[in-house]
């Protein structure tokens, strides 16, 4: 298919005049990539933005990652290199998965866990069909269905991964070995959660965490000891007046 104007000459005013407006055009469409990106974004803990997390870098890339996919239709419309076009959009998808997965944390669960797995099977997708163009083979229903569920069940098996690192977090002891600022944040994040949901298993683990630190803590000006004084006497009263009721 033809996408050049007919009767355009490169040195005309019109051309001028189009190479103008295609340049502002493409500012304002980076711009708006950009602000989408960071609308409704905080970093605050108890924010209720449901796009709120710690790792905001993943925005530029995202930024990028588009600008590329719009590029790559622009400047090849014929679809002659689709196939070294669609290896790099995937290695980029994949590097978004990988950051999604290793630092870009989402503070609501549920956000956090749709976007991984969309991240994860667009990377999927991008590279089969990458390989698909490279090998120049037809696509059936069956390889097609292939394609398909075995990207869902890749995105299920990422995600199901990311949450037992969340556990791992949760029960780590030794958070002084932990070697970047990243580590000790999304390590406060999860035990703002932990504090925060009120379960029963969740309690449990907090008090075991405490009560392992008492007897671990030399430091003498520690309000350990305190806290836990007052959780048992708490724990107290609560049973007692239970039992009065």
């Amino acid at each position: 298919m033809n996408y050049t104007l007919p009767d355009m000459e490169c040195t005309s005013l019109t051309h001028y005049i189009l190479v103008v407006l295609s340049s502002v055009t493409l500012i304002t469409y980076c711009l708006f990539l950009f602000l989408q990106q960071n609308l409704y974004t905080s970093n605050n803990f108890e924010s209720v933005l449901p796009w709120s997390g710690i790792e905001r870098k993943i925005v530029i890339l995202k930024v990028f990652y588009k600008l590329v996919l719009t590029s790559s239709f622009l400047f090849d419309k014929s679809g002659t290199n689709r196939a070294l076009e669609g290896l790099v959009g995937g290695l980029l998808a994949g590097f978004l998965a990988y950051k999604r997965y290793d630092s870009a944390l989402m503070f609501r669960r549920s956000v956090y866990n749709c976007m991984l797995f969309y991240e994860v099977v667009n990377c999927w997708f991008q590279l089969t069909m990458s390989v698909r163009n490279f090998a120049n083979s037809e696509v059936n229903i069956m390889i097609l269905l292939c394609i398909v569920f075995s990207g869902i069940f890749l995105g299920l098996i990422v995600v199901m991964m990311r949450d037992r690192l969340r556990t791992k977090y949760v029960e780590c002891q030794h958070i002084d070995q932990f070697k970047i600022a990243y580590d000790y944040e999304l390590y406060f994040f999860y035990m703002y959660k932990v504090i925060e949901s009120g379960q029963p298993h969740d309690e449990a683990v907090v008090k075991g965490m405490m009560y392992n630190h008492l007897h671990n803590c030399d430091d003498a000006a520690c309000k350990c000891a305190k806290i836990l004084a007052s959780l048992d006497r708490y724990g107290a009263f609560v049973k007692m007046k239970g039992l009065r009721d």
